[in-house]
């Protein structure tokens, strides 16, 4: 399960960006359900809103990191040898900002992209909570923003797990 700006980042393809959109979508809509005692349909076509929105932003933000440091991360890391693992290893070793020097550290693609998901949440809330006010007229704000954050702090929580799996399956 993957979130909002991340999506255009970590998965490039529209495919997978589609797929993995309705998983966020659901369970997103949950929490606002829960948290803000709003019907279901609201929850959802406010969730449905909200994070076409925000994946929508993360487009040109991909286009514009992957196109300023791609050929770098691609200099410093190389290409995985086993295809079927390869958009693993593009997702985690050829972050956007692996442009620091590779040195004898294993961890630095990892930890460019740990940094990279933090930046991309903190700008996913912000685009959200814009979002929400439109969406979500009725709720109090401050529970609005609190179930926001929730929401998506359950959304990134899921990929940071699923890029900590692919970074130990890469090193095992």
């Amino acid at each position: 399960m993957l979130a909002n700006i991340a999506l255009p980042v970590y998965l490039p393809s529209a495919f997978w960006m589609l797929v993995t959109l309705l998983p966020v979508v659901l369970v997103e809509a949950l929490v606002l359900f829960a948290r803000l005692r709003v019907s279901p349909a609201v929850a959802l076509r406010a969730s449905l809103t909200i994070n076409c929105v925000s994946t929508v932003a993360g487009i040109p933000l991909a286009v514009a990191l992957f196109g300023l440091f791609g050929p770098i991360a691609d200099r410093l890391v190389p290409p995985s040898p086993d295809p079927s693992a390869s958009w693993l290893h593009d997702a985690v070793f050829q972050a956007p900002f692996l442009m620091l020097p590779r040195d004898d550290s294993q961890f630095t693609g990892p930890t460019a992209s740990f940094t990279l998901l933090v930046v991309l949440f903190v700008l996913t809330v912000i685009i959200e909570t814009l979002m929400g006010k439109r969406s979500l007229p009725a709720a109090d704000s401050n529970q609005r923003r609190r179930a926001i954050l929730l929401a998506n702090g359950v959304s990134y929580s899921c990929l940071a797990v699923m890029l900590a799996l692919a970074v130990y399956k890469s090193h095992s």
